[in-house]
């Protein structure tokens, strides 16, 4: 990536950058950036006298509608900010990532997915430079930044990051390593990112949960009140579960979900309310659970086109949730909800709940294992989902709390 041209006007606000895969609409993607906007409210309201805050990502979005930001390309915010501005990156599976399968995860639709992943295959050249100009970014690994990339004088803050460089391109992932030792804050979710980055000498990295476990700090009754439209309400029956899965993450052919989510509706006494979470091209949850819901015929809800807002209310007011996606899991958490993680094809979610969890909630179940399931909905451990809720909210607040000294001038943890 060519270094970002400094546009220098000494006279201009400094900005403060969120940063992120939120150019899509996937559920914990959107959220992220909001929540620490709510943190930055609540909590460092100094920050907003001296920052413009603005929204960014890889291209140019708008998903307001469905409780996003608008963002701008990180293209063109690199080529004008102001001497003290601060890029964070605000969560996600962000290192490593490649330009490539970001490109894919935003494509309108399966065909188109499946048009350029044949096209990648068959002309790497051709697919490669399709990329290059749908992001106007010259590197592969968009979302690992390094102070080298920009003029001005910036801070780069990780916080509570995930993902992982790829053994198989060594020359990049010693590229990605050396922007990171740049950054001034390094904050990951997980052990296992903390161990990887550990044996790459980031002895200074802080663990701290997943961004997106403060939610229930500031997203509370009172607020999904306003936020929620009255058929949503009416459409949810009494008493209920939420399923959620992405087509490939779910190990097992849809007769035998079927099959088992009938049995845990029946043993738990509660209806089935089939949930998408990732909108995304190549996540697809409605595809699996479109399909689902045609063979569970009246037995089931099927939920969807829905704002975070409503994923939340609607993950809020079960009696817990089945499901593969990381934040759909940690919302369960942030509420205390029993929590069933069919994490066996999800290690992102396997390493989260090894580091956070309890038992039985942090192991991982096949769907089929129905009498188990139906017990950890039936008989939830009250005191126990409390106490998790309240510690990765309350280790959220601590990190988030370092990075706000490290933005306003405090030392940072690089590493």
């Amino acid at each position: 990536m060519e270094q970002f041209k400094l546009m220098s006007q000494s006279n201009r606000k400094k900005k403060l950058v969120f940063y992120g895969a939120f150019d899509r609409y996937n559920y914990g993607d959107l959220l992220m950036p909001t929540l620490f906007r709510m943190f930055v409210d609540k909590f460092a309201p100094q920050l907003l006298a001296e920052y413009e805050i603005i929204y960014s990502s890889i291209s140019d979005s708008n998903l307001n509608g469905v409780g996003g930001n608008p963002t701008i390309s990180m293209g063109k915010v690199g080529k004008d900010l102001a001497e003290g501005s601060v890029i964070l990156l605000v969560g996600g599976a962000v290192l490593g990532a490649e330009a490539e399968s970001q490109f894919l995860y935003s494509l309108g639709s399966k065909e188109e997915f499946e048009f350029y992943h044949r096209l990648k295959k068959e002309s790497c050249i051709k697919f490669q430079k399709t990329v290059a100009t749908r992001f106007d970014i010259g590197w592969s690994h968009p979302y690992t930044l390094g102070k080298s990339l920009f003029e001005s004088d910036t801070k780069i803050i990780y916080n509570a990051v995930g993902g992982r460089m790829r053994a198989g391109k060594l020359s990049l992932a010693d590229e990605c390593y050396e922007r990171l030792h740049t950054a001034d804050y390094v904050s990951v979710r997980d052990r296992t990112v903390l161990k990887g980055l550990q044996e790459k000498g980031f002895n200074n990295c802080i663990l701290s949960p997943d961004s997106a476990a403060i939610m229930a700090e500031f997203v509370d009754d009172e607020f999904l009140e306003k936020r929620i439209p009255s058929q949503i309400r009416k459409q949810l029956p009494g008493r209920y579960f939420v399923f959620q899965a992405a087509p490939h993450k779910l190990d097992r052919d849809l007769e035998l979900v079927q099959r088992s989510l009938m049995e845990i509706k029946d043993r738990t006494n509660c209806e089935i309310v089939l949930l998408p979470v990732g909108y995304a091209t190549g996540h697809d949850d409605s595809i699996v659970l479109n399909e689902l819901a045609i063979k569970l015929g009246g037995h089931a809800k099927f939920m969807q086109n829905l704002s975070v807002w409503e994923i939340i209310y609607i993950i809020k007011n079960s009696a817990g949730l089945l499901g593969t996606s990381l934040h759909a899991i940690i919302t369960a958490i942030c509420y205390q909800k029993p929590h069933i993680a069919l994490s066996a094809k999800v290690p992102k979610l396997k390493s989260f709940l090894s580091t956070w969890g309890f038992l039985p909630y942090n192991a991982s179940y096949s769907i089929n294992e129905t009498a188990a399931i139906s017990k950890l909905i039936n008989e939830p451990p009250r005191r126990e989902l409390f106490e998790l809720a309240e510690k990765v909210r309350r280790l959220v607040i601590v990190n988030n709390h370092k990075i706000v000294d490290v933005i306003a001038g405090s030392d940072g943890l690089a590493p």
